[in-house]
């Protein structure tokens, strides 16, 4: 369920987002980081992933957002579970207020799309 931009901006001021992010990592060591394009975090590097619709399973976002970001439909069962983390941004889609993403992250294995580059470890550690 997509909300209408308005109602959209009522809920990131209010609430915090969930979001599931994939560290993708190939043969070489080199984990995939994609150059955000939009507001909040605009022109950070970070994994690939997106946020949880409201009455969509993890099951079904982990499908949505692995095709949407990797351009390949992966099962939940694709991916480890690798922890918890929390984001506090001084902006958010708007440019408005601030908000709070609490990221669910997985291990997934497959890659497809350009905008994005392979750093090792220490420099996706380092990358901002």
């Amino acid at each position: 369920m997509f909300l209408r931009q308005e109602d959209f901006a009522a809920v990131v001021r209010a609430t915090p987002l969930i979001s599931l992010d994939f560290i993708v990592e190939n043969g070489q060591g080199e984990i995939l980081l994609g150059q955000r394009l939009n507001r909040p975090a605009q022109g950070y590097w970070f994994v690939p992933g997106g946020r949880v619709c409201k009455d969509e399973t993890l099951e079904v976002a982990f499908a949505r957002l692995t095709q949407a970001e990797l351009g390949v439909r992966l099962p939940l069962a694709a991916g480890t579970f690798y922890g918890v983390w929390q984001h506090f941004y001084d902006d958010n889609f708007s440019g408005e207020d601030f908000q709070l993403t609490t990221s669910c992250s997985a291990f997934v294995c497959a890659w497809r799309r350009a905008i994005y580059a392979c750093l090792t470890r220490s420099m996706a550690v380092t990358a901002g």
